[in-house]
């Protein structure tokens, strides 16, 4: 039954209800804010609080109206639009007797729709965190730092088509805190961090990278516990995927593990190449946070009444706003899409210059991975997240990737490794004043340079607007790399430049 203003006056009359109005009032908003919205629990209690002035009361009737009557207002219009929402994919059926080819259309219906009421847009008492949060006020329907603050995927994700980045008018505000009541509206760095829109292109690959990589660190881990527990003794090892080192660890014969050693990585060992700071282990991941965050769209798989207890988490009238089936369609669109072709590009002049300063060193102009097959749900998935456990359909999609030899490459310029990039001579990428995910302020994810072509602007927060600019950023682990490009002369810079600017130029067809 939903709790609402109509609720609330039948409470109040009903003559079988023994309890005086005030004792009402007082459970009535523990239980409210507590999110127990039945009316028959409320008719339930007993009379346990005697410390309330009549005032008091009367201002907690107050608020308590306030918010059901916004609830009504959000639930009682009808939107003779209808919804923008119009494919209702079956998860378990996808790749069966729901063609994969469908659900691809489906995935990019889904990205470039406008959400609007109707799909349940908007998040009036839900908070932008990835946990779910609930807000014991409502919130504005759009707003720019806190959110919801796009109408559509594609809103941001359009530069140079639908799937790519976004301008610096598109940047996002990641883990803006909400103070009690009141939405953060600072753009201060000790509040918010901001960042720029990313591009889409080719994070299906991107995907497959870092679960062989996670696969790979965790099988030395293992083995390494393995043979401390065999041989009584301490085991030192040091981990290395695809080339890339991520420092050592030692394990104990009781299974201890000595993380401190550790480089670019969490202590978990899995690899999570989404975001600026590398938090995310999936594109799944992030479109369930992305959707609510900017749209107010709520999954059901992180939002939804199994997990959370609610059937409309936010309390907008509309339940299972985005099926499980529906998230898949969107991943597996985002998946599919393809990587910038940047083979023979290495014949540029630019690229020797690249390798002799040593930019090669974190931007790795090609992972070679085992195998061209994206699995959907990830084996790495967090709660929330839809995970192979949570299925009998474990969709395998092949992807048009670069064969090499018996595997495949892609040529992504980056190691899929965090590293600290500013220092007391360059400060500049080191801005942001809040941590996420307990990852250090100074670390960050090294980015794809693939699409450098069409992804300006540049860094983290979009605000270079020169390749030249990102490049005299870099400080911490690459500020030997900044100095040797200092020391180019002016023909090698313009040179390396140009390389770097080449790099996504051949046009991405989907």
């Amino acid at each position: 039954m939903t709790f609402n203003n109509r609720s609330i006056e039948l409470c109040l009359v009903d003559s079988r209800l023994k309890l005086h109005r005030r004792h009402f009032v007082d459970r009535a908003l523990t239980l409210w804010l507590a999110g127990t919205r039945s009316p028959a629990n409320i008719l339930r209690v007993k009379r346990d609080n005697n410390h309330m002035t009549s005032v008091t009361r009367l201002l907690i009737l107050i608020t308590l109206l306030g918010s059901m009557a916004f609830s009504m207002a959000q639930t009682s219009s009808e939107i003779f639009d209808g919804p923008a929402i119009t494919v209702f994919p079956d998860h378990e059926k996808i790749g069966k007797s729901y063609p994969l080819k469908r659900a691809l259309a489906d995935g990019k219906q889904l990205f470039i729709a406008k959400f609007n009421r109707a799909d349940g847009a908007g998040r009036p008492f839900a908070t932008e965190h990835n946990f779910p949060t609930r807000r014991s006020e409502p919130g504005p329907e759009f707003q720019r730092i806190a959110g919801p603050d796009a109408n559509s995927c594609a809103g941001c994700h359009n530069q140079p088509k639908v799937g790519g980045s976004g301008d610096f008018a598109t940047n996002v505000f990641v883990a803006a805190p909400q103070f009690g009541t009141v939405l953060n509206e600072s753009l201060n760095a000790a509040f918010v961090n901001e960042r720029n829109t990313r591009s889409l292109w080719g994070i299906g690959g991107i995907e497959i990278a870092a679960t062989e990589m996670s696969r790979e660190l965790i099988r030395q881990r293992d083995t390494a516990m393995q043979q401390a527990k065999k041989s009584g003794l301490d085991v030192e090892v040091k981990l290395n995927a695809k080339g890339v080192s991520f420092g050592t660890i030692s394990v104990t014969p009781e299974g201890d593990m000595d993380s401190t050693r550790l480089e670019g990585i969490s202590p978990d060992l899995v690899i999570k190449p989404f975001n600026a700071k590398g938090t995310m282990v999936s594109i799944r991941d992030f479109t369930d946070v992305a959707l609510n965050q900017h749209h107010g769209i709520e999954t059901t798989e992180m939002f939804g009444e199994t997990r959370t207890g609610f059937k409309d988490f936010d309390n907008d009238g509309k339940e299972n706003e985005f099926s499980i089936g529906q998230t898949t369609a969107l991943t597996l669109w985002q998946a599919s899409l393809p990587a910038p072709n940047n083979q023979g590009f290495q014949k540029h002049p630019g690229f020797k210059l690249f390798k002799q300063i040593g930019c090669d060193s974190c931007h790795i102009p090609a992972l070679r991975l085992q195998s061209n097959v994206f699995n959907e749900p990830n084996e790495f998935n967090r709660e929330g997240v839809l995970a192979p456990a949570d299925t009998k359909n474990h969709i395998r999609m092949p992807l048009p990737l670069t064969r090499e030899g018996k595997g495949y490459v892609i040529n992504a310029y980056t190691d899929l490794k965090r590293h600290v990039m500013c220092d007391e001579k360059r400060k500049y990428l080191c801005n942001e004043r809040k941590k996420q995910d307990k990852v250090p302020l100074n670390e960050f994810m090294t980015s794809r340079l693939w699409d450098l072509n069409t992804k300006a602007p540049y860094c983290h927060r979009g605000d270079c607007t020169s390749i030249t600019e990102a490049i005299e950023a870099h400080g911490g682990e690459a500020g030997a790399t900044t100095d040797a490009f200092d020391a180019l002369p002016r023909n090698d810079k313009v040179t390396l430049v140009k390389f770097l600017k080449q790099l996504g130029s051949r046009e991405a067809v989907h």
